[in-house]
């Protein structure tokens, strides 16, 4: 027999914290793409390019991918704690 949910407030607490999380997180992940995306444009021309441009080039790709990470953790972060379930009250009783 599976007992009721007596979390069920805590359940849509969590939801709603989950939710105004990734409402933060996903306006960075936008800009975070675009970031990355203007940054790697150049990289059509690389040849044209000289070893300071292509320095700096990396330079940029390398910090707009970093930024990508960080976002993009943050938000697997935020879905790993909403599965993130302590409460026994889900199980099967014995």
């Amino acid at each position: 027999m599976i007992k009721s949910n007596s979390n069920g407030s805590e359940t849509l607490a969590r939801l709603h914290k989950t939710r105004a999380r990734l409402d933060e997180l996903l306006p960075r992940l936008e800009q975070a793409n675009t970031a990355f995306a203007d940054a790697a444009k150049p990289l059509a021309s690389l040849s044209d390019l000289d070893l300071q441009q292509r320095r700096e080039l990396t330079m940029r790709i390398r910090a707009t991918i970093q930024e990508w990470e960080q976002v993009t953790t943050q938000i697997n972060q935020a879905l790993a704690d909403l599965n993130t379930d302590s409460s026994p009250s889900t199980s099967p009783e014995r």
